[in-house]
This record gives structure tokens, C-alpha cells and sequence, in this order.
């Protein structure tokens, strides 16, 4: 996932549990991730800097930057198909 022009991309990503985000600043500017899950998240991430969260309960984890609020996105965690399983094996 990419932080730029001071929004999250994309804003809406679907995973399987299990899974793990990678978020990058690839912005001029500090940003931050606050989980609305209560998930710990980050404090300052710096330009360049990156941060990531593994994902293992499904359902929707909404998030926003706490520095700049209006920006939000949201990870949708399924759960594993039958085939993904097995071929995680």
C-alpha cells in the first residue's frame, strides 16, 4: 500500500487471513496509521518509512491517519478458500 498526495492506495483492499499489509510513505509528508480495531498501529511514519500489520481476523478494519484524519482506507480480511489452503501446505 502506498501513502501519497496525502491519501492511502489504494483506499480498499481485500487479503485472506493470514495475511499480512505493507503500508509505505511515499510521501513529502509524516504520516500515521490509528486502527479503528484498537490494533496497535503507528505513531509518526516518516517519509520513506514503512510499517506492516498481519491480518488474522476476518471482517472489515477500517484505519485512518491520526496526523491527517481525513484520510482513511479499510483492509477486508476473508477468510481462506479451500484451494488457498491447500496450497499454503
Amino acid at each position: 500500500m502506498s501513502i501519497k498526495n496525502f491519501e492511502f492506495g489504494p483506499r480498499e483492499i481485500t487479503i485472506t487471513a493470514g495475511q499480512s499489509v505493507v503500508w509505505h510513505n511515499d510521501d513529502g509528508a509524516p504520516h500515521s496509521l490509528a486502527f479503528k480495531d484498537g490494533a496497535k498501529g503507528t505513531d509518526l511514519l516518516l517519509p520513506g518509512a514503512q510499517f506492516t500489520r498481519r491480518f488474522d481476523d476476518t471482517g472489515t478494519h477500517d484505519y485512518v491517519c491520526s496526523v491527517h484524519p481525513y484520510m482513511s482506507g479499510t483492509v477486508v480480511v476473508r477468510r481462506p478458500t479451500a484451494t488457498a489452503s491447500i496450497a499454503q501446505r
